[in-house]
Order: C-alpha cells, then sequence, then structure tokens
C-alpha cells in the first residue's frame, strides 16, 4: 500500500467505526441509499430494544429528546455515513496509519511469539517501540533491553485480549470452510501451524481487507496502543523526575541501577484501565507504580499507624506511599509464606481487625486482587474506595414496604458490602463466582490473598473464630476510643478524595464483551447500540434526570476504550465525572444524600453492643452461605427419649415458643411493616445463596413466616406474635390487590402457590379472629378468573384453600365455586390425559382432591374420578416399589419422590377405597414405617418441613390420626423430641444438607417457621391442621 491508499483506508475506518454520538454530530453526513432502507429500520428497532425492554417506541422517543436527537439524525446514525472533509483526523487514526506502514512496510519486532496472533499484531507493538524511544529521549537509557521488552509484552496482552473474539471466531469459520483446513485437520496437523496458515491467508488476502471487515476492531486497539504510549512515557517521564527522592523515600539501596522489568496488571476487561506497574531494580528491589491519587492509601496507613499504638491489638503492617496528586509511589509487597499455623491465626485476627477498620470508614470493593498475604500480615494493596458515599435512593417504596426498604438499607450499611467476605455475583449468564477478599478460591489465578503454611494454603474453615475475633476486638478498642478518634485521626481524611462504584464492575465487564463480540466490531453503530444497555437505568424515569450526564460520560469513555472513572469529595455532595484528582472535570451537584465523611462519623458514634452482635451476626452467615458442607459438622445426640407423651409434648410447646422468640428478635420492623433478612438461592440450589429482604413466596418468605406468628398466638395467646404478624401480612396483602392477582414472571413463586396463599389467610383469619383479613381474603377469591384454572396453574391447591374457607364458614358460594372447578377437572381425567398430559404430583393431588369433594358432596363420580386414578397409579409403582429402600432411591435426589410416593399410600388407607386398594396400602405402610424410622435416624437429611425430618415426623402422626394407631403418634412426638435435643447441641436446625445448623432460615417450608408450626401441631393437632399435602400443593383430607 502506498501513503495515498493508506490515508483513504484510515478514512474509511474512521466511518465505519464512528459512534452513534460522533454521527448525529455536523462531521458526518448521511451516506443512505435505497437499498439501506430496510437494514436502517432494522438498527433503529434493535436500537429501540436495547434501550428499552417493553414493546413501546415511548421510551425510547424520550430517551432521543433527551439526547437532543431527532427522528431523522437517529436514522442517519444507524445507517452508513461519509467523513466530511474538513475533520481533523483523532490521534488514534494518526497512529493507524503509522501502523499500516509498518503491515506495508513488512516490518517485525524481533521476538519470538509464543502464538501466531500476537505476530499478526507485532506491527501495533513495533509502533509502540519506535514513538516510545523516540519521545522519551535520554531518559529511555534508565530501563534495560529486558523492561522494554517486558512493556511490550504487556501491550501483547493487551491487544490480543481485544481482538481475541475476532481471532477465535475468523479461526473457526476458516477451519470449516477452507478446503486446505479441513485436510489439515484430517491430517491431525498441530493447532499452532493451522494458525499459522490462516494468518499467511489473512495477509495474503490483505491486512487492510481484515481492518475494513472490522474497523471498530482496528479503532479499539489503536487507541490502546495510544492510550499504551502516552501512559508510559508519562510514567518515564515521572521516573526520572522521582527517582533519587523514591531511593531516599522507600530506602533503596544504593545504587538501585536500570530497571529491569516492569510488570503491568493488565485488566481481564476489554478495555484501558489505569496503569499500574511493578518496577523492579538491578538492585532487587521495586516500588509500585499507580497513575492516580493515592491519597486515600496515604490516609488509610496513617489511620492504621494510630490504630497500632494500642497494646491491646495485633500490630498491623503499614505501606509506605509517596502521593503525587494525579499519580503516587506505593512499597511493593510480596507474598510470603506463614512459618507456622499459630501465625496463620495471627493472619486470620488481623484480616478481622481490617474488617472492623474498613467497616469504620466504610470502605467496599475490598476484593481478593486488593490483599495481599505477608507472611501473618494481610495488606490491602488498593484503598481507594474507603469512605464510600452514599446515593439518595432515585423511587421511593410503596410506602407498605418501608419493612423492606429498611431491610436493604441495613445490608448496604453493614460489613456485608465491603467486599471482603464471601458474596456470589454473576459473572455472566452462566457463570457464579466468589471475588471476595476471603471467599474466592480460583483454581488457575494466584492465591496471593491466603496464607500459606509449607505451600499448602490455609483455607478459611479452621480460622473463623480469629476472625471474629479480630472483629469484635477492634469495635471494642474503637467504641472505647472513639472521641479520641473523633477528634483526632479521623480527621486526616476530610479532604480526601475517594472513587465511586456508579455500577459493579460485573455490569461493565458484561457490557463491554457483550458488545465486543465479533458481529458488533464490523460497524461502530452496531458496537454503540450493544452499549446502549447502560441506559436502561435512566429512560425509566418519566422527565430527565438530573444525573444524565452520566450516561453520556460513560458511554463516551467506553467507546474511547477507557474505563468509567467516577470520584467525589468525602465533604462534599457533589459527583464528579473523572478519576481522582481530576477536581476541574464536570460534576452533579448535590447527587450524595450525605457526604460520605459525615457519614463515617456519625457510623463512629452510633457504634454500641447492639450494633456489634449485628455485624458479628452478618460475619457468621456469609461464612456459614459460603462454605456449606464443609463447615464443620456436629455429631447427633446419643440421649434417651423415652419419656411420657405429655412431658415430650411439652417440651415441644417450649421449643416452639422459643423458636417465636427468635422470629420475632430477628424482625425488622418498620412504622407499616415487618421482614426479615433470608439467605436467598441465586440458582435454586444449596451452594449460592446471598442475603436479601424476605419475599411474599409464601413457602419461603412473609407469608409463611406470619402463619407460624399467628398460630403462636392460638396457642399461648402471644399477643406480640399477633402484632408482629399482622405488620407483616397486611403488605402482603395490599401488594396482592396492587398486581391484582395477575400472573407476572417475577411473581411465579406467589401465584404457582396461590391456594396455599388462600389457605394461610384464612388460617391467620381464624387464628387471630380478624375479620379484615378474611374480607381481603373473600375479595382475592372473587379476583380468580375461571380462565387461570388448569393444570399448569395450581388448580387442585386453589381448591383446597376454598374447602377450608368452606370449612370455616360454611359459605355456599365457596362450596359452588369448588364444585364447578372440581367438576371441571372430573371430566379431564380419563386414562389417556393421565398418562400423557398429568404427572405424578398432580395425580396425588387429584386423587385428594376428589376424595375431599366426595365426603362434601356424596357426589359418586368425585369418588370414581379418584378410584381410576389410584388404580393407574398403584399399577404405575410397581416398577421403582423394590427401590425404595436401597440408599440410591433414598438420595436426597430422589427424596421428592419417596414423600409423594407415602402421600399416595396414606390416600389409599382413609376408609374411602374399595378392600384392594385399602390392602395394598396397607402392606405398603407397614415395609415403609421401619424405612421410615432409619431415615429418621439419618443425620444426611435436613429437618425442615418440606422434604425433610418434619414432613416425615408429620407423616407419622397423621398415619397413627388415620389409623387410630397411638404408638405412631407417640413415636412422631419421640422423634420431635430428639430432634430439638439435636438442635440445641448443634446450635440449630438443620436447613439443608449444605448449609451449617447456625443459619438464621425463618421460612414455613424451608426453616424454622416451619418446624416451629409443626412443634405446635403435635401438641394440638386439633387446632392446626397437617401441611403434608401443601409440600407438594395437594389436597389433603387429613385432619
Amino acid at each position: 500500500m502506498n501513503h495515498l491508499e493508506i490515508t483513504q483506508l484510515v478514512k474509511e475506518i474512521i466511518e465505519c467505526s464512528s459512534m452513534i454520538s460522533e454521527r448525529v454530530m455536523d462531521h458526518y453526513c448521511s451516506n443512505i441509499t435505497e437499498q439501506d432502507q430496510k437494514t436502517v429500520l432494522k438498527n433503529l428497532e434493535h436500537w429501540r430494544s436495547i434501550i428499552s425492554q417493553s414493546d413501546q417506541w415511548d421510551e425510547f422517543y424520550r430517551f432521543l429528546s433527551w439526547e437532543d436527537i431527532d427522528l431523522e439524525s437517529a436514522n442517519k446514525a444507524v445507517g452508513p455515513v461519509k467523513l466530511k472533509s474538513d475533520l481533523i483526523k483523532p490521534e488514534w487514526a494518526l497512529l493507524l496509519e503509522q501502523v499500516f506502514i509498518v503491515y506495508a512496510m513488512g516490518e517485525q519486532i524481533n521476538k519470538k511469539f509464543k502464538d501466531p496472533f500476537e505476530s499478526f499484531l507485532s506491527p501495533f507493538v513495533f509502533t509502540f517501540r519506535k514513538i516510545l524511544i523516540e519521545k522519551s529521549g535520554i531518559h529511555i537509557r534508565l530501563f534495560t533491553e529486558e523492561a522494554i521488552d517486558s512493556l511490550e509484552e504487556s501491550l501483547f496482552k493487551k491487544l490480543y485480549a481485544e481482538a481475541a473474539n475476532v481471532f477465535l471466531f475468523e479461526f473457526n469459520l476458516y477451519r470449516s470452510t477452507d478446503p486446505e483446513a479441513i485436510l489439515n485437520q484430517c491430517c491431525t496437523l498441530d493447532d499452532i501451524i493451522q494458525k499459522q496458515k490462516f494468518i499467511k491467508k489473512i495477509q495474503k488476502n490483505g491486512v487492510q481487507n481484515f481492518f475494513l471487515k472490522y474497523p471498530v476492531l482496528a479503532r479499539k486497539i489503536s487507541t490502546t496502543t495510544l492510550l499504551w504510549i502516552n501512559d508510559q512515557l508519562d510514567f518515564i517521564n515521572r521516573l526520572s523526575i522521582d527517582l533519587t527522592e523514591l531511593i531516599s523515600f522507600f530506602n533503596l539501596k544504593k545504587p538501585v541501577g536500570k530497571i529491569t522489568k516492569l510488570k503491568s496488571q493488565i485488566s481481564d476487561l476489554p478495555i484501558n484501565e489505569r496503569t499500574t506497574l511493578i518496577v523492579f531494580f538491578e538492585s532487587g528491589e521495586g516500588v509500585l507504580y499507580k497513575s492516580r491519587n493515592l491519597s486515600a492509601e496515604y490516609s488509610y496507613n496513617k489511620f492504621l499507624r494510630w490504630i497500632n499504638r494500642s497494646d491491646s491489638l495485633l500490630k498491623l503492617k503499614t505501606i509506605a506511599v509517596l502521593n503525587r496528586n494525579t499519580y503516587g509511589w506505593v512499597e511493593k509487597i510480596d507474598h510470603k509464606l506463614c512459618t507456622s499455623e499459630e501465625e496463620s491465626h495471627r493472619f486470620y485476627f488481623r484480616l478481622g481487625s481490617i474488617l472492623c477498620i474498613l467497616y469504620m470508614l466504610r470502605g467496599n470493593d475490598c476484593q481478593s486482587k486488593n490483599i495481599i498475604a505477608c507472611g501473618e500480615h494481610p495488606v490491602i494493596i488498593d484503598n481507594e474506595n474507603i469512605m464510600h458515599p452514599y446515593v439518595v435512593p432515585d423511587k421511593p417504596f410503596e410506602d407498605f414496604l418501608d419493612a423492606e426498604f429498611l431491610a436493604i438499607q441495613i445490608l448496604e450499611d453493614s460489613v456485608l458490602n465491603i467486599g471482603m467476605l464471601p458474596y456470589w455475583t454473576r459473572q455472566n449468564d452462566y457463570q457464579l463466582d466468589d471475588i471476595s477478599g476471603i471467599g474466592h478460591y480460583p483454581e488457575k489465578e494466584s492465591l496471593h490473598h491466603l496464607p500459606f503454611v509449607e505451600n499448602y494454603p490455609q483455607r478459611l474453615k479452621y480460622f473463623i473464630e480469629d476472625i471474629i475475633s479480630g472483629f469484635q476486638k477492634t469495635y471494642h478498642f474503637a467504641f472505647t476510643h472513639k472521641d479520641l478518634i473523633l477528634s483526632g485521626p479521623i480527621m486526616i481524611f476530610k479532604e480526601q478524595m475517594v472513587r465511586f462504584l456508579f455500577r459493579s464492575r460485573q455490569y461493565y465487564q458484561k457490557a463491554i464483551y457483550h458488545a465486543s463480540q465479533s458481529q458488533y466490531l464490523m460497524n461502530g453503530a452496531d458496537y454503540s447500540i450493544q452499549l446502549e444497555i447502560l441506559a436502561r437505568l435512566f429512560v425509566s424515569e418519566s422527565d430527565k434526570p438530573s444525573f444524565w450526564p452520566i450516561l453520556k460520560y460513560e458511554r463516551e469513555s467506553i467507546c474511547q476504550n477507557v474505563f468509567p472513572y467516577f470520584s467525589a469529595k468525602v465533604n462534599d455532595h457533589s459527583l464528579f465525572l473523572s478519576d481522582m484528582g481530576k477536581t476541574d472535570a464536570q460534576k452533579i451537584d448535590k447527587y450524595f444524600f450525605y457526604p460520605s465523611y459525615s457519614m463515617v462519623i456519625d457510623r463512629i458514634q452510633k457504634m454500641n453492643e447492639d450494633d456489634l452482635c449485628q455485624q458479628i451476626d452478618f460475619i457468621k452467615s456469609a461464612l456459614m452461605l459460603r462454605m456449606g458442607k464443609n463447615f464443620p459438622k456436629f455429631s447427633k445426640t446419643l440421649c434417651s427419649n423415652d419419656q411420657p407423651a405429655q412431658k415430650g409434648i411439652a417440651k415441644l410447646e417450649k421449643q416452639a415458643a422459643a423458636i417465636g422468640i427468635t422470629i420475632k428478635t430477628k424482625a425488622i420492623i418498620s412504622n407499616k411493616s415487618s421482614t426479615w433478612i433470608t439467605p436467598v438461592s441465586l440458582t435454586g440450589d444449596d451452594h449460592h445463596f446471598i442475603l436479601k429482604p424476605a419475599g411474599f413466596d409464601c413457602k419461603s418468605g412473609i407469608p409463611g413466616i406470619s402463619l407460624f406468628l399467628a398460630s403462636l398466638y392460638k396457642a399461648f395467646n402471644d399477643d406480640e406474635a399477633k402484632s408482629l404478624c399482622l405488620k407483616s401480612i397486611y403488605p402482603f396483602l395490599k401488594y396482592l390487590k396492587m398486581t391484582n392477582l395477575k400472573r407476572k414472571k417475577e411473581d411465579i413463586d406467589i401465584f404457582s402457590t396461590q391456594g396455599l396463599t388462600i389457605f394461610i389467610l384464612s388460617r391467620i383469619s381464624r387464628y387471630l379472629n380478624t375479620s379484615s383479613i378474611e374480607k381481603e381474603t373473600y375479595e382475592i377469591i372473587n379476583s380468580l378468573q375461571d380462565e387461570i384454572y388448569d393444570f399448569d396453574n395450581d388448580t387442585g391447591a386453589t381448591l383446597l384453600g376454598l374447602l377450608f374457607l368452606y370449612k370455616d364458614h360454611a359459605q355456599t358460594k365457596l362450596l359452588q365455586k369448588a364444585l364447578q372447578l372440581g367438576g371441571r377437572l372430573s371430566l379431564s381425567t380419563d386414562l389417556k390425559f393421565i398418562k400423557n398430559h398429568v404427572s405424578y404430583r398432580w395425580n396425588i393431588s387429584l386423587i385428594s382432591l376428589f376424595l375431599k369433594l366426595y365426603t362434601i358432596t356424596k357426589e359418586r363420580y368425585f369418588l370414581t374420578s379418584a378410584e381410576k386414578i389410584i388404580k393407574y397409579e398403584i399399577a404405575a409403582t410397581a416398577e421403582f416399589e423394590k427401590f425404595i429402600s436401597t440408599s440410591f432411591f433414598l438420595s436426597e435426589h430422589n427424596l421428592y419422590h419417596f414423600y409423594e410416593y407415602l402421600n399416595l399410600c396414606l390416600l389409599s388407607v382413609c376408609g374411602l377405597f374399595p378392600k384392594q386398594e385399602y390392602s395394598w396400602g396397607c402392606k405398603r405402610l407397614n415395609e415403609l414405617i421401619p424405612i421410615i424410622i432409619n431415615m429418621l435416624d439419618e443425620n444426611s437429611i435436613s429437618d425442615v418441613m418440606c422434604y425433610g425430618k418434619m414432613m416425615l415426623i408429620d407423616f407419622l402422626q397423621s398415619l397413627g390420626m388415620v389409623l387410630n394407631q397411638q404408638n405412631l403418634i407417640q413415636d412422631a412426638i419421640k422423634y420431635a423430641c430428639e430432634l430439638v435435643d439435636n438442635a440445641k447441641i448443634n446450635s440449630g436446625y438443620s436447613m439443608s444438607s449444605n448449609l451449617s445448623h447456625s443459619v438464621f432460615i425463618p421460612g414455613l417450608f424451608n426453616g424454622i417457621s416451619g418446624i416451629g408450626y409443626e412443634l405446635l401441631r403435635l401438641s394440638k393437632p386439633d387446632l392446626f391442621p397437617s401441611m403434608l399435602f401443601w409440600r407438594s400443593e395437594n389436597l389433603g383430607i387429613l385432619p
């Protein structure tokens, strides 16, 4: 290529890679032809769908008006454009011209490449070296050739990270379509050789054609090269100025000699972040260079030195920091081994101390990458997020959700928000990861944040008490000396600039990775449209938000291939749209609710024993949820429970009351509602939990907890339980009214159990003798539409709720509605339908339903329908009955089927079926009772109501009541007492095979509310109906 061809090539790349924000400006003119019209309309629709999740255009038009973009300009932005001749070329384009000259001349770096893809990118690195040497002048003499090579290696990694998606896509396309490549695969040719052939083919076809196909990629890697050049020139200039002072400040050995190596911390994002370099001298020593303001690190370490004056705490390692406002130098900290297990204990104690200090200073984002284990000393190497500001909530919660809002504030204001304690984050649509300071255990990455003894990492599970002790003792120290802290050392932070996290790094990571897929790097409009997902947070507002400039800043930063940084002054309400130290940047006034410095002062002033207990509770919960089954096991009690029934019942009642006290103590109560903080699974399994306010799911949320509270009032006349129940259930009723019982995707947990909802409300109304709840329940029933009753929408469970209400109030309308629905179901129960369309669970539900309807109406066709289904199910179960007693069948995965089988057997002996079914049920139950007893002796089965030991105990009690066998009822009481005794020994009940006994889970089906309810049922079965069939939404016929 000659100079004219290169100039024209770069001009086309500028045009094709231009972003939407650039295309709407006067520098570009539309080049849309008639053939482009369909593509333009398609792009416009895609742009709208990224901006707004709804099908309406209103939000998109609102977005355009806030952006000052008319529809004509929007059409121009998503179609082909031409560059006006008077535009000055951007710097990245001028650099790209130099790179294309290198491509044309065939110049290469004298280097052996590990990957052929690197050789393709070498002209960019060649240009970097050339410009670096030219512009740094005599200062380049400070570096050895190896040091410059290390800078080149870092640039290679950066460029490859950005180009990897395109390279792999094109390489796979080449291997699947090129005849020679297909033949090479058949001959099992080495992958490296195939990549070399692929690169040669690109070069043969013309490098210019590759970059014309992916102009956004050309722009991105050219921008990255330009930024790397500028960063390293700044670094070289700063080093030459500061070198003498560095030697004295960090007490480096003289002579330090030249720089032999520069190790860069490469980002895991395909975008440029601030430069951090580890500088190694010939003397063997080194320092850390950071291209940002280091006042936060300086102040933090000065604060640690004041803490170290105390003789009651272990001394914390501090690091030297030389701050130059826009950049700085830091003492280099190396990962070192512990010499003994005692040092490991001290390491985790100190980690607890640091956790407390960061809690005082309102720190966050303390991830594993920011911690180095230097022997027995944990060292925080990045403190830019201390005194993190608090933002005013944009949308007020509904007034009846004020307790939920309070719970969220408590969580955000706790140690959990620091980032050091384990927490799960979604890295992408398929992967969850824990990147916290002490919960991160990567398989491939460095474990620099963990202490080692003899090359073995010292895992968290053995040092939990050390963390808690370190936190507790440091908290007591701060609490005792808070007046001294407030009058002196805390004041060093008063003028501090800190980084503000507007969004999580994971959010940016997901958005940038998605936009960097090969298909979006072919056109700048496509790339920038993908990034408009950032706008979703803003367009939900009806009026243009005051913080709208944030979106423009984010978009411009990412389009310029730079990570968007935000900062704030700790004594100011303003948000700066820039990195720390650049206070001349655009700012948004009154963005923060309070200056973060004032909030730190307030936190220190309010430190007390209650707050300490709550924070320690959060620490324990986070650690136990992360460790799961790795948490220390507890052995089963060997105490005897051969005691009189009445004495056992008294014990159960006492324990139910104790569970009630726990529920009441843990409640978060506001003016109009109440809630609880509970573990919530992110994936539906027992391995990935986060702490959140309880939701409105009947099985694990507020309604089920309210049922237990109402039961406490009924059993013990507990007025406190009644008051708390009313405060928790009324918001649920308002929520049901607000949603008008329309099934939404986000409400699936509520409305898939609408029958359970009716049951819970009817029981609460009866136990509290509250007509208002009864009235609300009737309104809910009246709002139910016939079309929602089908086999996918919980008809059997809904009918159960109706029949419970009918039993309480004998209202004809309720029975008529139940009969109408039951009749419709009975017409659908032909054998073909049962086999092909109805699940095992549903068949048992239908049997139970039809029997109940028969007992009320004496209509023979309900009994006939039940008989038809039970005969089919008895025949169908013959295949797996022989496996029931095996350990395989009784594994956790198959417990669900076993419990449903128990329900089937129980139904068969209810006294309404012919002798054949009754005999089958009696025989099976005689075989099953020893198995149930063995299961109750197993430690691997949880204690909860849902498919746990409490369900088996409920089954024994219910079976004893149906068959009038007192020995089974006595067994149920006996094993419930044993469960209570074990809970005392184990500091709690077993909620899951993968959770610690000490984790607080208040739910009905999965937590202690359900256990408490079952204990009450054992003592007062006439008051509290069995929940046996509710676990699978079946209709019970039990007392």
